[in-house]
């Protein structure tokens, strides 16, 4: 047991030690991640939506189109 606190304890002493630089980056990463797990919960219940078919396929489309558009408009803001 105490050797998984002390791998715990390790990596807490090298994280504490991040730049802000490093701290932006992880950041601006847990939000890519945050947002691309919700639209891909939203594509997934519309793909199963869409093989029962309660929906078409230019909406489901649409939908796929305008998750990706916001992930580069949302990536230009984010990385520049």
């Amino acid at each position: 047991m105490s050797d998984k606190s002390s791998v715990v304890q390790n990596a807490f002493k090298a994280g504490s030690g991040a730049t802000p630089d490093e701290l932006h980056i992880l950041i601006i990463g847990l939000i890519f991640v945050s947002v691309f797990l919700v639209l891909a919960y939203i594509w997934v219940n519309a793909f199963k939506d869409l093989r029962e078919g309660n929906m078409k396929m230019s909406t489901f489309g649409g939908l796929i189109v305008r998750g990706v558009l916001f992930l580069c408009i949302m990536g230009y803001f984010l990385l520049r």
